[in-house]
């Protein structure tokens, strides 16, 4: 059996990018994921749908702090160059976090979940 899922703590690079596409809400940005030094950061395409994108859509800017519980799903697509791929995640659950940057801690705020899929 496969497993395919994948947990972030980071914050959003960018304002959220919503659209709506056959009735369904869909946010996608980005967040910067910290590594042990300054030059060891991850960014991290996320794509959030219904009523967790609204959500998001609601609450989140540039520099809000997000856990995001969710998956890898690879795009796939055909250029003049040749084929070409990236790596997202197709995120079903987020947890806006607030940061105390006094005390270096982050505290949960309601967790926003999606359980149905997409497609």
């Amino acid at each position: 059996m496969d497993i395919n899922t994948v947990t972030l703590i980071g914050r959003l690079t960018r304002d959220v990018e919503s659209k709506e596409i056959d009735g369904k809400s869909i946010v996608e940005f980005s967040i910067a994921v910290g590594g042990y030094s300054k030059d060891d950061v991850s960014f991290v395409d996320i794509t959030v749908f219904d009523k967790v994108a609204e959500a998001c859509s609601n609450n989140l800017k540039q520099g809000s702090r997000v856990c995001i519980n969710g998956k890898l799903k690879q795009e796939r697509w055909k250029t003049d160059a040749g084929n070409r791929s990236r790596i997202k995640i197709r995120a079903h659950q987020v947890q806006f976090l607030s940061w105390d940057k006094k005390d270096d801690i982050a505290t949960p705020d309601p967790i926003v979940e999606n359980n149905s899929s997409p497609f």
